[in-house]
């Protein structure tokens, strides 16, 4: 709903059709738009790790019964930073 909303519906269907002008599947867009949202969650996690350096594992951090973890998925790693 969120990219439905960005711009018009005429952008949106210009995005998610194919080369005859036929509209993709919604399981087609749901996976396109997956591997983007992973693309733009690995780009942003690999920023933080550069960026913090050796702190990294001091910020990007939980802890689970007391013992402490490192976030290591993307998505949770970029959804912080």
């Amino acid at each position: 709903m969120k990219r439905w909303r960005q711009n018009s519906e005429e952008d949106f269907w210009r995005e998610f059709s194919d080369a005859s002008g036929q509209r993709l599947s919604f399981t087609v867009i749901v996976d396109h738009l997956t591997q983007a949202r992973k693309e733009e969650d690995k780009k942003m996690a690999d920023q933080a790790r550069a960026h913090y350096g050796e702190e990294f594992k001091n910020i990007f951090c939980y802890k689970k019964s007391g013992v402490h973890f490192v976030k290591t998925k993307d998505h949770d790693i970029a959804k912080q930073f």
